[in-house]
Formats: C-alpha cells, sequence, structure tokens
C-alpha cells in the first residue's frame, strides 16, 4: 500500500495503474525473451533439468514470476527481492507452526539457486466474487481466534508514526474535527486481541488451492504482535475501495459517517474490539503510518503530500451525516476484484 492508494483521488489511481500495466507488459515480454535466450542461467538450467516448459507472468520489484507446468515460480537475485521472498516463506512457517497450516497454502518450498532464491509453489485458482466474501469470513475468524488479550499500553508503530505524520501536516497538532491525541492513546490502554496479523488482508488475497481449498496468499505481509483489530478495520476499507475505485482513507471517512454500517462484512466489524467512535481516526493514523514505515522514516515528504494530508484529515471525522448503510455501485463482471490480468489473478498475485 503507497500513498497513491490512501489518499491520492480516483483519477489519479487509474491513471496510475493504466501506466503500470503497459509498462509490466514491456517488462514481461523482454523477460520472456530473456529466459527464451537462457537468461537467467541458474533459473533456466533448473527448467531444463526438470523439463518444464515456462509461461513468464510478470517481472515486478526484481521477481521474475512464472508459471512452470503445475507450479508457480518466484526468482529473484538482488538482496531485497530475494528478502521478499524469504518472508514469504517465513510468513507461511510462522502460520503453520501455529497450528494454521488449514488457511496457507499446503506447499511453499524455498531453495538456493545460483547467486538468487526461489520459491514454488502449487497454482492456485480465483474466487468468484459471488463467493469471495462467504470463503474469507472463515479464514478471518480462524485469525482472529488464534489472538489472544494483551494489555501493554503501547501504541502500535503504525499508529505512532501516522500521529507523527498527522502532526508533521497539521502544524504540530492534530485538527479539531478529526481526534485529540490523547483520545487516541486511550484506545490502547486496555487490553485488545494481538496476535499474527496479516497486513495487506483484503478479499484478493484470499485463494482456492487445486482440491478447492480456499487459503491466504501474499504471507509475505505476516507479522506477529500486532492488534487485530487494525486488519480487521483494513479489510472493511479496501473491501469498499475495491468496488468504489476510491482510496482507503476516503472510504473510512464514508465508513464513519455511516457509522460502520457496511452491508456484506457485519461478522468482520464485529470482532472489532477497539472503540466504534474512533474507528475511522485509527485506521487513517495506521494506514498513514504503515506506509511511512515502508517507504522508510527517512525519506523526505514533500510539501505537496503534506498539504493533501492536512487537508483530509481536517475534514469532520466525528459528525455523522452519512446515508443508513454504506452504499455500492454492483459490479458489472462475475470476476476476482482489482486491475491484475486474470492470469496472475489466477495465481496468487
Amino acid at each position: 500500500m503507497g500513498w497513491k492508494s490512501i489518499i491520492c483521488p480516483r483519477e489519479v489511481r487509474l491513471a496510475y495503474k493504466r501506466a503500470r500495466r503497459v509498462r509490466g507488459t514491456i517488462r514481461r515480454r523482454r523477460a520472456s525473451l530473456l529466459l527464451k535466450a537462457g537468461w537467467p542461467r541458474p533459473l533456466a538450467a533448473h527448467l531444463r533439468r526438470e523439463g518444464l516448459p515456462a509461461e513468464v507472468l510478470q517481472r515486478k520489484q526484481g521477481i521474475l514470476s512464472l508459471v512452470a507446468g503445475d507450479r508457480f515460480l518466484r526468482y529473484a537475485t538482488r538482496p531485497r527481492p530475494v528478502l521478499k521472498l524469504q518472508c514469504e516463506h517465513a510468513g507461511w512457517v510462522a502460520l503453520r507452526e501455529r497450528g494454521l497450516g488449514g488457511i496457507v497454502p499446503r506447499r511453499l518450498e524455498l531453495r538456493a539457486l545460483g547467486h538468487g532464491a526461489l520459491l514454488e509453489a502449487d497454482l492456485l485458482q480465483p474466487v468468484a466474487l459471488r463467493d469471495q466474501l462467504a470463503v474469507t469470513l472463515p479464514i478471518v475468524r480462524t485469525l482472529v481466534g488464534a489472538a489472544r488479550p494483551v494489555a501493554t499500553g503501547d501504541v502500535p508503530m503504525t499508529v505512532e508514526m501516522g500521529l507523527r505524520l498527522a502532526r508533521l501536516a497539521g502544524g504540530g497538532q492534530l485538527p479539531a474535527s478529526f481526534a485529540t491525541e490523547p483520545e487516541i492513546r486511550a484506545c490502547f490502554a486496555g487490553p485488545l486481541l494481538t496476535g499474527l496479523s496479516h497486513q495487506d488482508l483484503h478479499l484478493r488475497n484470499v485463494m482456492r488451492d487445486r482440491d478447492g481449498r480456499p487459503v491466504l496468499i501474499d504471507l509475505k505481509s505476516v507479522v506477529g504482535g500486532q492488534v487485530i483489530a487494525l486488519d480487521l478495520l483494513n479489510f472493511a476499507c479496501k473491501y469498499m475501495a475495491s468496488r468504489e475505485g476510491s482510496n482507503v482513507v476516503d472510504q473510512a471517512l464514508t465508513a464513519q459517517r455511516c457509522d460502520w454500517r457496511i452491508p456484506g462484512i457485519e461478522p468482520v466489524l464485529e470482532l472489532v474490539d477497539l472503540p466504534r467512535p474512533l474507528w475511522g481516526q485509527l485506521f487513517a493514523l495506521h494506514a498513514l503510518g504503515s506506509v511511512l514505515l515502508k517507504r522508510g522514516t527517512s525519506q523526505k515528504i514533500s510539501p505537496i503530500l503534506l498539504r493533501q494530508l492536512a487537508k483530509v484529515l481536517s475534514r469532520d471525522w466525528r459528525r455523522l451525516t452519512g446515508p443508513a448503510t454504506v452504499q455500492f455501485v454492483p459490479l458489472a463482471v462475475d470476476e476476482p476484484l482489482g486491475s491484475s490480468s486474470p492470469r496472475l489473478r489466477a495465481l496468487g498475485r
């Protein structure tokens, strides 16, 4: 999740996605030609030894993704992309060790290959739109069921960084229409469900394996010792954003003004153990802090971004002015949500 996902207008996000698709197509074709020519050599040699025909899907952030027979392979050589593959495997191991093997793929193998790393998994299939909530909710309940109440009194790092950024955008303090810092900190004073967190929990990150079993993917996002309620609010806002094309912070404000009455995901929101009147503000800070931590706290924040943040935070987050429930524009096509190609979605990317 980047700045475009949390505060950029719909038109900007759509333009970015179109440009990214064009760039992705060019990179994929180039990678396909190179693989046919025998590069990267360790991967090409591995495919020849295994007798596997290969189809390149994408090259993104230094990771080459491809289909080889009934397998989904990801290969990387540079340190940071290799670390991502290692984190994916570590997340899979962590969930299995906590007794949650029933919600992850049965097989995920990490091996050294040449100067890089190869991550191999079975192919996965997308979940039809009409079934996505039905198969996702049991996984959400399983994750929540594995959490335990913990009282640390500490504000999560994402929210702490969000507060820091909000103060910077607001000239040293939070807008009066948002929430006060003592109100935010008081939300974390008591015991809260804490455990393994999938920090990018949304419908596209649930797929089906070859047996039809729903499984959780993108396991590099799994982190232990996290406040689960923030995951659930993230899930709700991404669910709304996927249907409206807007950013998640705008959706949090929309939900806040409807008192978080969102058709279809009431069972998820019933599990949130933070104070309901501040759900929108807490999620907004969590989203801002998550991006800041991902990009690096030493990264310079542009004045344009700070002005946009100040505008977002200065809206009236306290007043309930919306309709009785959140209203969605129906989707016309029965397919998984998102802008990725159907082929990539079918493989769990």
